[in-house]
């Protein structure tokens, strides 16, 4: 890409430090402890054995969704590679990635709850097990169920994040080489075959998706604060930042969660490197799978990938269109809703789409200095910092940062802070820094697949930067693009790691709202409170499929040939 780098302006390639000084301006009140003691009479709560619990517990929480998230994406890996034409299957198996996570907790709860669907048919009564723990206070005089536990939690992250093991691993399986599963044919069945060729061939994909779901089981706060604050560190963050303003106890918290999210976030990195899922550098051609034969037992597992990959979204839908509906009705329980939510929902989507455009414009650039950077191993390692970091440690960061003490900065400039506070700046900004890097990856790997000859052609023809970024590298990363953009949108409609400590007074989502009421607002309201937050993820992910299908449409055509394109005449020129 060293041509790619001679067409590349100065200020696009300094993009990355600027990215740089961000990210370690963010995290400079965590690294260095700003913010003081604790802001509250008595002393803080937080102490080496509390932290150590909840770390431990965090790992089991994360650990417990990727052996989960494991059990369902082996099957829709496998059928959608080996077994049939697995695209609508991956299409709908990555649904659960498009819905928020909250969403998913709460259709949780009405199927396992103390008076959930599965637990009325399992039990016959409402009472099943008492909470085992709680994170602050005294016991929940609430009933308890088995979604309320640690497990019940990894149960909800792996519904959630089970998609990016299902990436990894069929990104493996399409790479590897088809002739060991031939001549393996020659010997054994197609079952066989799959547990002693397929399945090793794809332990590396196991793996590196593994170590995604933890990384990002680990990091969720919305699944843990909507099943009554299960006591792990995410959570503990929050609420000694956000409910007890003890500064202190939030960054020894912080603290221990980014070594471990750190720690997760190495081991996928260099898992991902070591089985080529990382591999941006070159171009390779997927080979052709093999289609093992139709026998019996390879219809059980053809079955059980497709009951895996869609009856858990099924469920969710199902569960709360049953549950959306009162003793009032379902239209009265719908008007009450919309009128009550209508402000926070137009809210949302005005905040998700303005970061859509923003996280684009960024990303893209990012994305570009990327791919001609001389070292972008280390530039992506800086890039994707702020993304495997937790969303409330940059929220404390930001926090701190900006609530600095009268006379602490020169010239004034603590009250600007205090005021930029009071907007919608700081959570656009942390917004912005952790789904950026998905724009940016994704730019970043369309953009090397432009070959170096077809740069030296444009050049050739006369060619400048503009003319090469507006008719050969916009039309070569146009669907990483609008994917990442409409992706980005997607996240933040359920987003509330960030949102809940860093929205200015008098505005909230319609996430938070959930996460706020979902505990004590009737279960019609609440459910029809999920779907509304459902609608626009749905779209979103129904463009971003046909913004796929057109970009592999599109790969497939010759791009137009940059300077040819800036002679033609106005009226021949692609539009």
């Amino acid at each position: 890409m060293d041509r790619l780098g001679k067409l590349t302006p100065c200020w696009v390639r300094a993009l990355p430090w600027l990215w740089l000084a961000a990210v370690l301006v963010l995290l400079a009140p965590l690294a260095l402890g700003l913010g003081g003691g604790a802001e509250v009479d008595g002393p803080s709560l937080a102490s080496p054995q509390r932290l150590a619990r909840l770390g431990w517990n965090s790992l089991r929480l994360a650990g417990g969704a990727v052996v989960l998230a494991m059990l369902l994406a082996v099957p829709v890996a496998v059928t959608a590679t080996r077994l049939g034409r697995g695209r609508l299957l991956l299409a709908l198996a990555c649904l659960p990635l498009f819905i928020p996570p909250t969403v998913l907790a709460v259709a949780a709860v009405r199927l396992l709850g103390p008076a959930g669907m599965l637990t009325r048919l399992i039990a016959g009564q409402e009472y099943v097990f008492p909470v085992t723990e709680q994170l602050l206070g005294p016991p929940s005089a609430l009933p308890g169920a088995p979604i309320y536990t640690l497990w019940g939690g990894a149960l909800v992250l792996a519904w959630g994040y089970a998609p990016l093991a299902v990436l990894a691993l069929v990104a493996v399986l399409r790479r590897a080489g088809v002739d060991a599963e031939e001549h393996a044919l020659l010997h054994t069945g197609p079952l066989g075959v799959l547990a002693r060729v397929t399945l090793p061939m794809a332990a590396g994909g196991a793996l590196a998706g593994g170590a995604l779901v933890f990384l990002f089981a680990l990091t969720d706060l919305a699944v843990p604060e909507a099943l009554r604050s299960l006591p792990v560190l995410v959570a503990e963050v929050y609420v000694q930042f956000g409910v007890y303003f003890d500064t202190r106890a939030a960054l020894m918290a912080c603290g221990v969660l980014a070594v471990l999210a750190g720690g997760a976030a190495g081991l996928a990195g260099w898992l991902a490197t070591r089985t080529g899922l990382g591999g941006a550098d070159t171009e390779t051609e997927d080979p052709t799978p093999v289609r093992l034969p139709t026998t019996a037992g390879t219809r059980m597992v053809k079955g059980s990938g497709w009951v895996l990959g869609v009856v858990p979204v099924a469920a969710a839908v199902f569960v709360l269109v049953w549950t959306a509906t009162g003793p009032e009705g379902p239209a009265a329980v719908w008007r009450i809703v919309w009128s009550t939510a209508r402000d926070e929902f137009f809210f949302t989507l005005a905040l998700g789409g303005l970061l859509a455009v923003l996280a684009a414009g960024v990303g893209g650039l990012v994305g570009w200095a990327l791919a001609a950077a001389r070292r972008p191993a280390a530039w992506r390692v800086v890039v994707l910092v702020p993304l495997v970091l937790p969303a409330p440690v940059l929220a404390v960061g930001m926090q701190v940062l900006l609530r600095r003490p009268p006379g602490s900065l020169p010239l004034g400039l603590d009250d600007g802070l205090a005021a930029l506070s009071q907007t919608h700046a700081p959570l656009l900004a942390v917004w912005l820094l952790r789904f950026a890097p998905v724009v940016a990856l994704l730019v970043e790997r369309a953009l090397r697949r432009v070959g170096p000859e077809t740069l030296a052609a444009a050049a050739l023809d006369g060619a400048g930067t503009c003319a090469t970024a507006r008719w050969l590298l916009l039309p070569a990363c146009w669907p990483a693009l609008a994917g990442g953009a409409l992706a980005t949108f997607a996240f933040t409609l359920g987003e509330v790691g960030a949102a809940v400590l860093l929205l200015p007074p008098g505005t909230t989502t319609l996430g938070v709202r959930l996460l706020t009421l979902m505990h004590f607002a009737p279960t019609g309201q609440v459910s029809a409170l999920c779907l509304l937050l459902l609608v626009p993820g749905a779209l979103a992910y129904a463009a971003c499929v046909g913004v796929l299908a057109a970009g592999r449409a599109f790969k497939s055509a010759s791009l137009p040939s940059a300077a040819g394109a800036e002679r033609a005449p106005r009226s021949a020129r692609p539009r």
